[in-house]
């Protein structure tokens, strides 16, 4: 499912990944990795911003623990 999308005021991530791909099992990491530029963007994205969705990986991402 590549493509592209351009943020509206408030998006995050996160829930951009789960509305284009259906999931939150490593898409959000995904993402992040395929545009960079989001990072110094922090939580909350302001509108105009452009983000590439990639395809999804044939085998499932392993999702990143943040905590133990």
């Amino acid at each position: 499912m590549p493509g592209k999308y351009t943020t509206i005021e408030g998006d995050t991530l996160d829930a951009i990944a789960y509305r284009h791909y259906g999931q939150h099992s490593g898409t959000t990491e995904m993402l992040f990795e395929a545009n960079r530029h989001l990072s110094a963007l922090g939580l909350y994205l302001p509108e105009g911003v452009d983000i590439t969705f990639p395809p999804l990986a044939a085998e499932p991402v392993k999702p990143v623990r943040l905590y133990d």
